[in-house]
Parts: C-alpha cells; structure tokens; sequence
C-alpha cells in the first residue's frame, strides 16, 4: 500500500505530494525491513 502512494503522489509536483510520497517509500522499506 505504501509503495503504490508513492509511485502516485510522486506523479504530481507539489511539495507536500513529493513530501508524500519519500515518506511512502521510507515506510515501505521499513515495512520489507520487518518481513
């Protein structure tokens, strides 16, 4: 869930969107990390 938030808030340019998603990744990573 994380990851595809990422592929779509890094779509758009916005601040908070790009913000979005490098959060989403980092999340994700730290999700693949726990497994």
């Amino acid at each position: 869930m994380c990851e595809a938030c990422a592929v779509e808030c890094a779509k758009h340019e916005n601040d908070h969107c790009q913000e979005c998603s490098k959060v989403c990744r980092q999340c994700a990573e730290e999700c693949r990390r726990m497994v």
